[in-house]
């Protein structure tokens, strides 16, 4: 009896003990100011999808009701390194790190098994500290994987502007060697006192060959404009996109989506708010779209300035 009782033990052990099968990896996030978000890794499809949430928030509309609903095939050698990552973590038990803070994000990491049960850490504004190493662990794989995966212009500034929230340093990334060029991917604020790292960056580009900056879903604070002037005399620098500090396209288009959903409440006392606020985003981007007119390095899109790298004889 004694001998059966241990074997059943043992059993029960090794029963709730075993290497889970995970199936679905899930990371939602829940910004201040922007829609929240979920995206789902399936692992058996090989399938990331990013899905928009949309709700009220103290009687306020936060987010764009239909802001992306999309799926992106993911490619076994990005599938593969994502999983590495996430094994070695080694996450065995939920956790949850709590933090008060404004306008900071949360969000939350689920692993979900064969059996649909649940592991999941739960966090707020995490910074890139010993304390919340396990969370940026979380965090790099997953952004590591959404770069390289989402192919989809409008998806891909959702994801990066998500991204922006935690700490990433210098919000700029390499893509693509001929020619050079750069996306900057949030917004750089400050002035050159407060940016020694933009100006190591800045100081380690090349002189003798076009530099372009993509600045579709990223900006300088104007602040900043003395500094890539001194750069530019010197530097074969080309800008496309937003020069200067300002609301995105996809901030704009938030707002109206908030008006729309707020007109249908006869009684909401945000319609009149959402309004001003929307001329002002429109009036401050025509003045923003008329500086950069005055920018001779600045362009409208990446094809024009290769036409004038070209015209202009630059290699």
């Amino acid at each position: 009896m004694n001998r059966l009782i241990i074997i059943i033990f043992l059993l029960s052990i090794i029963s709730c003990n075993p290497e889970r099968n995970i199936e679905k990896i899930e990371y939602e996030f829940y910004p201040a100011f922007l829609s929240p978000i979920k995206y789902s890794i399936d692992l058996n499809d090989k399938v990331l999808y990013q899905n928009s949430k949309f709700h009220k928030s103290n009687g306020t509309i936060q987010g764009s009701k239909n802001l992306i609903n999309k799926k992106y095939d993911i490619s076994n050698e990005n599938l593969a390194l994502f999983l590495n990552e996430i094994r070695e973590i080694g996450l065995d038990s939920s956790i949850v790190h709590q933090r008060n803070v404004l306008d900071g994000i949360g969000f939350k990491f689920n692993t979900i098994d064969q059996r649909n049960d649940t592991i999941s850490l739960t966090s707020v504004s995490p910074s890139r500290i010993e304390e919340y190493e396990l969370d940026y662990k979380i965090l790099d794989a997953f952004f590591q994987l959404a770069n390289k995966t989402i192919n989809d212009y409008k998806a891909l500034s959702i994801t990066e502007n998500i991204q922006d929230y935690f700490a990433y340093g210098l919000p700029i990334k390499l893509t693509n060697n001929e020619p050079l060029e750069y996306r900057i991917w949030g917004g750089i604020s400050g002035c050159e006192s407060d940016n020694p790292e933009l100006i190591r960056f800045l100081d380690s580009l090349p002189n003798d060959k076009p530099v372009i900056f993509d600045l579709r879903n990223g900006s300088f604070a104007p602040c900043l404009s003395s500094l890539l002037d001194r750069f530019n005399k010197t530097n074969q620098f080309f800008y496309y996109g937003n020069y200067y500090l300002t609301n995105s396209d996809l901030e704009l288009e938030t707002l109206k989506d908030q008006l729309k959903e707020v007109e249908k409440d006869s009684n909401s006392s945000m319609v009149g708010s959402l309004r001003v606020r929307i001329r002002e985003t429109e009036k401050f981007k025509k003045e923003i779209e008329n500086e950069i007119v005055k920018n001779q390095n600045t362009f409208g899109t990446k094809e024009e300035i290769i036409k004038t790298i070209a015209n202009n004889g630059y290699k």
